[in-house]
């Protein structure tokens, strides 16, 4: 393929060649044809070089548009685990009400049971303290302290040690 101007260069030269042998009226008339067709195929370079910039605009949309394809695509894989962390969760969370209502039944049975025992349990070191089993133990002396005889001298345990050096 040739360019445009190689083209044109080598029409214009025919035009010229074609100028000398024919009349000046067909002339005049092949010269708007030429001219015209010049206006087209400039016409055809704009239009190409718009086709070209959209081209290139309509390149980079795509490559956003599959960045947000991929980022759509992590998000929904992150997104995933969680509704299923969430359906557990409700779950044990259904789990957990169900157990709670039954210990609140058990609560006022369980209420009624504590203070019964600790009634009870009352009375019982009621009857443990009238009855002395724990009342403090009296030290009896069996020994009345001895004391020294007058004028003795009590010596210490340093006494052995001072003997050994002397």
């Amino acid at each position: 393929h040739k360019s445009l101007r190689t083209q044109f260069t080598e029409l214009h030269k025919r035009v010229t060649a074609i100028d000398k042998a024919f009349n000046p009226d067909e002339m005049s008339r092949f010269r708007r044809e030429v001219r015209d067709t010049h206006q087209e195929m400039q016409q055809v370079k704009r239009e190409l070089t718009d086709v070209r910039q959209l081209k290139s605009a309509f390149q980079m949309q795509m490559q956003e548009m599959n960045q947000l394809k991929q980022e759509l695509h992590r998000l929904k894989s992150e997104v995933a685990p969680t509704a299923q962390i969430s359906k557990l969760v409700q779950k044990e969370v259904q789990k957990l009400n169900s157990e709670v209502g039954k210990n609140v039944s058990d609560f006022g049975s369980m209420k009624m049971a504590v203070a019964s025992t600790s009634r009870d349990l009352s009375f019982f070191k009621k009857e443990i303290y009238d009855s002395g089993v724990l009342n403090p133990k009296i030290a009896w002396e069996d020994h009345p302290e001895e004391h020294p005889p007058v004028g003795t001298i009590e010596l210490g345990q340093d006494i052995f040690a001072a003997r050994l050096l002397v």
